[in-house]
């Protein structure tokens, strides 16, 4: 059984911006915005009514720079495997 999904709109919420490196560990939260916006579009698949796949890329319509000229947006490529319970 194939599916295409397409969400009109998806939101996150940033829990924490941290960064350890070379034993300084770095704090980032005040420097981007604590929520986003965007689009997701995906596809997947089930096998055997058992198991599926599935690959989603969401677009990010927020700038989550704060303070900052700059815009940048979140990009993320999903890929998932899952087990369907109940058939």
């Amino acid at each position: 059984m194939a599916a295409c999904t397409a969400k009109l709109a998806y939101s996150r919420a940033l829990i924490g911006a941290k960064d350890k490196y070379n034993g300084t560990s770095n704090n980032y939260k005040e420097y981007v915005n604590g929520f986003d916006v965007g689009i997701p579009v995906g596809v997947g698949y089930v096998f055997a009514k058992t198991v599926g796949i599935n690959f989603r890329y969401c677009h990010g319509l927020s700038n989550v720079n704060k303070n900052d000229p700059a815009k940048d947006h979140n990009r993320v490529f999903l890929l998932r495997l899952f087990w369907v319970l109940g058939h």
